[in-house]
């Protein structure tokens, strides 16, 4: 039976595989770790869906330092981190028409809540998967969330906290 360092490395050099199409071989070491290096969450295999938090989970499954890294890089601040007191001053909704009806919190938010947050615009985008483009003053983008997995609550709660209130430089 394989040891735990062992399995390890074994998974390492499978996600090499998996991810660069390289095999593990010492000498592509070196070329895979610049390639990755130049990689977006997405090509990481991170959505930007999930709390900072949760890697926690990850490194403890994983156990490996560049990979939990890339996961904290690739993830969204809970309620405790430092990100939680940014606030935007506002916010783009960009959705795919023919999609949305597949995304059902999402719908059900431009139906109920879309009108309580006047700092927000929809933005229809063909193909896209919904997300939402936080801006500031400028109009300057300053953040993308992808939020198809999110419940209705956690969108309005979200932009409730995140987007500054349209008479004042503070959150709703």
């Amino acid at each position: 039976m394989a040891t735990r360092t062992g399995m390890a490395a074994i998974l390492s050099c499978i996600l090499l595989f998996i991810i660069y199409k390289q095999p593990c071989f010492a000498e592509n070491l070196d070329s895979a770790n610049d390639a990755k290096a130049e990689l977006s969450c997405e090509e990481l295999g991170f959505t930007g869906l999930g709390l900072r938090r949760f890697c926690d989970t990850f490194a403890e499954y994983v156990k490996d330092a560049e990979l939990e890294a890339d996961c904290r890089r690739c993830s969204i601040p809970d309620d405790g981190d430092d990100g939680s007191k940014v606030v935007y001053a506002s916010a783009t909704l960009e959705v795919c028409n023919r999609k949305v009806r597949y995304y059902s919190a999402v719908s059900t938010f431009l139906e109920k809540h879309m009108k309580d947050h006047p700092k927000l615009t929809l933005k229809h985008r063909s193909g896209s998967a919904p997300k939402l483009v936080m801006k500031d003053e400028d109009g300057e983008v300053q953040e993308t969330i992808r939020i198809d997995k999110w419940k209705t609550e956690h969108i309005n709660e979200f932009l409730k906290q995140k987007l500054q209130s349209p008479d004042s430089n503070r959150p709703v």
